[in-house]
């Protein structure tokens, strides 16, 4: 079966966690000034933007850059993990329309998560939101040879799916996130949420959408309502793809 959102059709999906799936900001912030004091480093504004989508180790080196005595990486890495496990599950909060949004689309077609969280927090993360029973797989940066914004991570989990990428459809919230998927040759949307940081670069995505209820809306035209008066249920358009388009 084959899936299409806004005329691009596509036959799995792969998600990003942070921001998209999961509103982890406030538990990375956390884990992120923990580290930053423990450096004697101020936490500002301008410093977490650098850290946007970003892995753990780049993170690392972005927010200790020029301390001095120079910071042991393997250390500091150590440090963000271990802040990491205290603070970030206990303020996971899953963005609204998620779970209705996994669950439609994995009812039709593979459904991935691939993140530059590291594997064990990853895996943590998406048991705690329920989300494990419709997944396929979770792919995480630890995994592959090189973190987004490489499309290893997009790669894999398109393997792990068994899709081309050019017929998975990344859902991504961030210019690094989202060029790791359009350098794998993904269908990207970007997610944009009200409320959360422009970004004022998306010649990474080929559409946008503002919330998972946008996202399912575009997968067929708007449902009439029924007699009743209650909204008809979501009717997704399926297309059989030609054999030229199937998986071997």
């Amino acid at each position: 079966m084959t899936l299409t959102i806004d005329g691009h059709p596509f036959d799995a999906v792969v998600f990003d966690f942070d921001g998209v799936l999961a509103d982890t900001a406030k538990g990375w912030a956390a884990a992120e000034a923990a580290v930053c004091a423990h450096y004697g480093v101020d936490y500002t504004d301008e410093l977490a933007v650098g850290t946007h989508g970003v892995g753990l180790d780049d993170s690392v080196r972005h927010l200790t850059a020029g301390v001095q005595p120079a910071v042991t990486h393997h250390e500091a890495a150590a440090l963000m993990r271990a802040m990491a496990d205290e603070h970030v599950p206990p303020h996971l909060e899953p963005i609204d329309g998620v779970a209705v949004t996994v669950e439609t689309l994995a009812g039709w077609v593979p459904v991935a998560i691939a993140s530059n969280t590291e594997q064990k927090l990853l895996e943590r993360l998406v048991a705690e939101l329920g989300l494990d029973q419709w997944v396929t797989a979770v792919v995480a940066a630890s995994e592959v040879p090189a973190p987004k914004p490489a499309p290893d991570i997009y790669l894999e989990a398109a393997r792990r799916l068994g899709a081309r990428p050019g017929r998975t459809l990344a859902v991504e919230d961030s210019p690094t996130g989202g060029r790791a998927a359009d350098a794998a040759g993904c269908l990207v949307l970007a997610l944009q949420l009200p409320g959360a940081p422009p970004v004022p670069d998306l010649c990474w995505a080929a559409m946008t959408a503002e919330s998972h209820a946008d996202l399912l809306a575009m997968l067929s035209p708007t449902p009439d309502s029924s007699p009743s008066g209650a909204p008809a249920p979501l009717t997704i358009t399926i297309t059989t793809p030609d054999a030229k388009d199937a998986h071997p």
